[in-house]
């Protein structure tokens, strides 16, 4: 965490000042901040090996990690997510080199209830 902002996320607006992060960015004018301000839960893959992060265009256009599940690596994935009351996750194509931009729905997300999440 960086002083001045909200955010774990990587951000090209941090300066490291002796050791310490700090924003360059004023204060609620930070798509990264409003990206996690937003962002309602964040979930794991049991079996999801990071790939790298990639600049996802539904989500802010904050660079976002992936995961993919085996090799040969054709799709990776967003970690899964909670919209609007549903498990998601959204999908970048290698082979075309880029998002599909649909929002792929996993199960409904009951609170308390663990579920475990395969690739």
């Amino acid at each position: 965490m960086i002083l001045g902002c909200m955010t774990e996320l990587p951000c090209p607006f941090r300066n490291d000042i002796d050791g310490v992060g700090h924003c360059i960015k004023s204060e609620g004018d930070c798509e990264y901040q409003l990206l996690e301000e937003n962002t309602v839960h964040w979930l794991k893959w049991e079996n999801g090996k990071e790939w790298g992060e990639i600049q996802c265009p539904m989500l802010g256009n904050v660079y976002i990690m992936t995961y993919y599940s085996d090799a040969p690596c054709y799709y990776t994935y967003t970690a899964p997510f909670i919209d609007d009351g549903d498990i998601c996750y959204y999908r970048f194509d290698h082979d075309e080199g880029g998002w599909n931009d649909n929002l792929f729905y996993l199960s409904e997300y009951v609170d308390g209830i663990p579920h475990r999440l395969y690739l």
